[in-house]
C-alpha cells in the first residue's frame, strides 16, 4: 500500500523505527526527505536514502465537506462619530 499525506505510518530506518501522520513536504527542504508529525507533535524530515521501509498502519478518513446553507439575512452596519 502507498502511503499518502495524512496517512498514520511507521517509518524504518537503519537506526530507528518512528511512526506518526505522514505530511507533505514544505518546498523549502529537499526533495528526498519524508517529513512525518510525532505523537508528541514534533515534525521530523527523514533523508530518502536512509528508509529501509514505510509500513501504512491506518489510511487517512477524507472528511466529507459539509455545505452550510447560508440563509440571506440583512445586516445593518451603524457608524457613531467621527
Amino acid at each position: 500500500m502507498i502511503p499518502e499525506y495524512g496517512d498514520t505510518v511507521k517509518v524504518h530506518t537503519k537506526e530507528q523505527v518512528y511512526e506518526g501522520i505522514m505530511l507533505p513536504r514544505p518546498e523549502i527542504f529537499d526533495e528526498n526527505y519524508t517529513i512525518i508529525k510525532l505523537d508528541n507533535g514534533y515534525n521530523i524530515g527523514i533523508d530518502n536514502k536512509r528508509i529501509e521501509k514505510i509500513e501504512v498502519l491506518e489510511k487517512h478518513q477524507r472528511k466529507k465537506e459539509e455545505r452550510h446553507k447560508m440563509e440571506h439575512k440583512r445586516i445593518w452596519l451603524l457608524r457613531n462619530g467621527s
